[in-house]
């Protein structure tokens, strides 16, 4: 059985941020057991909760044993992680899941807090997201490229430089406010 063991004050700093990122998005408590591992490809880390979906891309190949993987340690500077057989797992189709939008902002904690800049910018447009899942975006990178197209479409984001990826539905709008669609009624 494959173990992962990656630390954020040892190199290499890259896979480590790629680890962490795609675990973010990793399910707590789902039916479906294959949300709860992270999914290594040949090119990528996955995790996702149905929600949103984070990929961290392995620019000069993988270097780990392609699979899924149980996060049995997750700290802001450590992560560990076990390989799990197979058998019977499958992981959801995200490659279809992906937005191909082509409107765009981008975000710099730079200019000021970038979970503020990119809830703004996009609640222009009528497009809500979980703060929390934008928070998880700029704890691993300072700049993000935002794709979007409208209120009821995911969002995209790719970090500056490509090796974080993250799609994340938007909340739907009767969610927040009920009694504006009781009135429609």
């Amino acid at each position: 059985m494959e173990k992962i063991e990656l630390s954020a004050n040892k190199p290499p700093f890259q896979l480590f941020t790629q680890l962490r990122f795609a675990a973010l998005a990793m399910a707590k408590e789902s039916t479906r057991y294959s949300l709860n591992l992270l999914f290594i490809s040949k090119e990528r880390v996955v995790g996702t909760d149905g929600r949103r979906l984070h990929i961290g891309h392995f620019p000069k190949g993988n270097p780990f044993e392609p699979g899924f993987y149980d996060i049995v340690k997750f700290t802001k500077t450590k992560i560990t992680a076990l390989k799990v057989p197979s058998a019977g797992l499958i992981f959801p189709k995200y490659e279809s899941t992906i937005p191909k939008h082509k409107t765009n902002f981008r975000a710099t904690s730079m200019e000021t807090n970038t979970t503020s800049l990119i809830i703004a910018c996009l609640g222009k447009h009528n497009i809500l997201l979980n703060y929390k899942f934008i928070e998880h975006l700029e704890s691993c990178s300072d700049v993000w490229k935002v794709f979007y197209c409208q209120f009821d479409q995911p969002v995209r984001f790719v970090s500056d430089d490509k090796k974080l990826e993250a799609v994340i539905m938007p909340v739907p709008c009767e969610l927040l406010n009920p009694t504006e669609k009781a009135k429609g009624d």
